[in-house]
């Protein structure tokens, strides 16, 4: 997403690196800024793209979420301390921490 040119994605690059090195490999980190409906869309085809990959015989270990309790002044690579914040699958503004639609998402595909 950060080179417009490249249209891989990152189940490209996941399979280029298992064809390079025939290592276990991992997805870390999986997120997308924007709106929610895209964030949950990115989270979906990421996920599904690794049990693919896994069908085909790579070995795929793990996909994490990021960031699991949000993330402030991301937006700005923690350059700027606006207080700008993201919320990840759990929004932690409340006293609380709230379980968002990302979160009901990691807990489907996790059964």
């Amino acid at each position: 997403r950060a080179d417009p040119s490249w249209r891989g994605g990152p189940i490209a690059a996941l399979r280029e690196a298992w064809a390079r090195y025939k290592a276990p490999v991992a997805i870390t980190e999986c997120h997308l800024a924007g709106p929610r409906e895209e964030q949950l869309r990115w989270l979906h085809r990421t996920w599904s793209g690794a049990q693919a990959l896994r069908a085909e015989g790579a070995e795929v270990r793990a996909l994490t979420v990021w960031s699991v309790f949000g993330a402030f002044d991301w937006n700005q690579l923690v350059t700027v301390e606006n207080g700008f914040y993201e919320p990840g699958a759990f929004d932690v503004r409340a006293p609380t921490p709230r379980p968002t639609a990302i979160a009901r998402l990691v807990a489907h595909l996790a059964t």
